[in-house]
This record gives C-alpha cells, sequence and structure tokens, in this order.
C-alpha cells in the first residue's frame, strides 16, 4: 500500500511537471508570433520575468491545493525534498528554467481593474510557479486563464497589479 501511494505521489509528481512545461511552452511559443518574422514584430516582444540562476522552485497548484518543491543540491542536481532518495532530471529543470528566461508578452495591459484581473484569471490563478535565486530573489509567475482570441495565457508576474501580459 505504502509503495502504491509513493508510486502515485511520483506520478502526480510528473504530470504537475509535465503540465507546467507544458503551459509555459506554448505560452513561450505563442509568443513567438505566426507572422512573416520580420525584425518589426521581434520589437512588439515584451520581456516578462528576469531570472537568473534559480536554486528552488516551488508550483502551486490551485486545484489540488498542493505544493511541490524543488532544490537544486550544492552539486548542480535538483532534488525533490520530500523524496530525496528520487533522482530527478536535471535536463529537465534546466529546460523549465530557460524556456522561462525566454517568455515573452505581445501585449501588456497596464493598471488592471480587479474584474478584469477576475476575467484574465489571476485573481486565483491555477498554476503559480515560484523561482528563488541563490541570492534569495523571488520571481513569482501566475498563469491565468488562455485568451481564446489569440491563444495566449494571461501571466503576472510578482503579484503586480501594474502589468499583466
Amino acid at each position: 500500500m505504502n509503495k502504491n501511494k509513493s508510486l502515485l505521489i511520483l506520478i502526480f509528481v510528473l504530470v504537475v511537471c509535465v503540465a507546467i512545461y507544458a503551459v509555459v511552452l506554448i505560452v513561450s511559443k505563442t509568443n513567438e508570433g505566426t507572422g512573416t518574422g520580420s525584425e518589426e514584430e521581434s520589437d512588439t516582444q515584451i520581456d516578462i520575468v528576469n531570472i537568473t540562476s534559480p536554486v528552488q522552485i516551488s508550483i502551486f497548484n490551485a486545484e489540488t491545493e498542493e505544493t511541490l518543491n524543488f532544490t537544486k543540491d550544492e552539486d548542480g542536481n535538483w532534488i525533490w525534498p520530500q523524496k530525496t532518495d528520487l533522482t530527478l532530471d536535471k535536463t529537465f529543470f534546466d529546460s523549465i528554467i530557460q524556456t522561462v528566461k525566454d517568455l515573452n508578452g505581445t501585449h501588456e495591459i497596464l493598471s488592471p481593474t480587479s474584474g478584469q484581473l477576475k476575467e484574465f484569471g489571476l485573481e486565483s490563478p491555477a498554476l503559480t510557479a515560484e523561482f528563488t535565486d541563490e541570492n534569495g530573489g523571488k520571481t513569482v509567475l501566475r498563469f491565468g486563464a488562455k485568451n481564446s482570441y489569440n491563444n495566449e495565457y494571461y501571466v503576472n508576474v510578482d503579484n503586480s497589479t501594474e502589468k499583466v501580459y
């Protein structure tokens, strides 16, 4: 029974990690644009986040109300503190981090109202990812609803009420 529970937890962790990776990848690819790729288009890209060398990643899934924490050890390997005997794929985490670093927006909404935040799915976001760097600096990404018009997701950084991408 205990082995089955551990297996279910591991499967859940894998599904959540893949879901986060997929959302970040979709947002990133969607923001690359579908036009001609001209230099004028690239000028409309807005850098959303500036993370450097994260040593901890925390992911909160609002639907399950669970938080997953992953920490980078002194050897550069990612560990799941709740399951230290589990070997995690370093390249998977490196890929997620690089995708988040490359995350761009195509639109910036300044000073959104509380009604807009609710409409954008950011009042109670389904997924929140927090990246902590080696100096303790934190960057929080809140992923909101998908905009059906342009297939992009609304993203809020560091709970800012100033901007939504």
